[in-house]
């Protein structure tokens, strides 16, 4: 909770390589989802890997600075 709190603050957080990490936002509910498919559509779903992700993504960089401005 302290970095949330440094940001709230605006004060300067140390980002692994200089923020450009690539991370994609999702949603517990779009998780759940990907559980429930595969549940109701065992038959096809055995042996298979799924992924759960935004269509999207934003850097850690972008993600900090969204924080800082929202806070």
């Amino acid at each position: 909770m302290r970095v949330f709190q440094d940001i709230a603050d605006g004060k300067e957080i140390a980002l692994p390589n200089f923020g450009q990490e690539i991370i994609h936002h999702v949603h517990g509910y779009d998780v759940a989802q990907v559980f429930f498919k595969a549940i109701t559509h065992r038959n096809q779903a055995l042996g298979e890997a799924f992924d759960a992700e935004a269509a999207t993504h934003i850097t850690l960089y972008g993600f900090a600075k969204h924080l800082y401005e929202y806070y």
